[in-house]
């Protein structure tokens, strides 16, 4: 009678990227387990899943640990150690696991079989190779990132109101007119920075202005441009939502990325200062700041 066994197989999302799939680990393991005479229980495949994730928070790695405690088969088989997991303490728990569980563990390209004391420990060193691999990913898209970022293009996360990400990747100011408005975000950018620095307004007067125009903030924008309106909490202008943007020093044209000591305010090793677009000349930026701490240090009863 042929051992029931589970298969086990993982792609995350970075491998998905590179066109790696998870058919091909599925059709290996068919493969073996016909030439081995072991009958597949049922096939447990977790696609855009991070090696470093614990096994047990993985959808198809908690179901199969739950079907391991249940005795439903008596080994897990997968293609390749580094599909359990890229982060030896990810490995060692589920190998853990199973043990309790009395299920066995194979692997398809790595000879060696969990119940020997030689094979756990080539088990683990596997393991160690495993993390190692990982690190030299994540230092090479380190390197690629900081690369990226003194280039000067986009590096990811939250584009700043006013600018746009063009097809090069690069930062440009948003002159695309908002639905409904004669005034683009680049040009709403510039009035904040005008009412502050020139007219003496305060932040809660701009944020009521530009509620009542109807302008939509950062977070309603790109959904706006497309017909329609989000229901965000953070859909109405806020002075203190204001506050930040005025003091962001992209605006006038200098872009920080990479780690910062919040505390020292000292740039590490891995910052990269670049130039941006400004939308703002630096004289108006440091007279709409200086607007900001005069209006708070005088506590005008309307700048919050």
């Amino acid at each position: 009678m042929a051992l029931k066994v589970a298969v086990y197989a993982r792609v995350s999302t970075d491998e998905q990227r590179e066109k790696q799939t998870i058919e091909t680990q599925v059709e290996k393991a068919k493969d073996f387990c016909r030439l081995h005479d072991l009958e597949v229980y049922d096939f447990y495949l977790d696609e855009g899943v991070s090696g470093v994730t614990p096994f047990e928070e993985r959808p198809e790695g908690r179901r199969l640990l739950e079907d391991a405690a249940q005795n439903k088969f008596s080994t897990v088989v997968v293609y390749k150690l580094d599909r359990v997991g890229r982060d030896i303490l990810v490995i060692r728990k589920f190998l853990d696991t199973l043990a309790k569980y009395g299920v066995a563990f194979r692997s398809i390209t790595e000879p060696f079989d969990t119940s020997t004391a030689l094979g756990k420990s080539f088990m683990e060193l596997l393991g160690v190779f495993a993390g190692f691999e990982r690190s030299m990913i994540l230092e090479r898209s380190k390197a690629g990132l900081e690369r990226i970022a003194k280039e000067g293009r986009y590096t990811g996360g939250v584009v700043p109101y006013g600018y746009k990400v063009n097809e090069e990747g690069y930062y440009e100011p948003d002159e695309e007119p908002i639905p409904g408005l004669n005034l683009s975000p680049a040009e709403v950018v510039k009035r904040i920075y005008n009412w502050l620095a020139y007219e003496d307004k305060t932040l809660l007067w701009i944020a009521k202005k530009l509620n009542q125009m109807g302008v939509p903030t950062n977070y309603s924008l790109s959904d706006l441009k497309k017909g329609k309106r989000t229901k965000n909490l953070a859909s109405h202008w806020r002075p203190t939502h204001i506050g930040r943007l005025v003091k962001n020093e992209f605006y006038k044209g200098i872009h920080r990325w990479g780690k910062r000591n919040h505390k020292t305010k000292k740039k590490s090793s891995g910052e990269v200062e670049r130039r941006v677009p400004a939308l703002v000349d630096p004289k108006t930026w440091e007279l709409a700041v200086e607007a900001i701490k005069r209006n708070r240090n005088q506590n005008r009863p309307d700048h919050r």
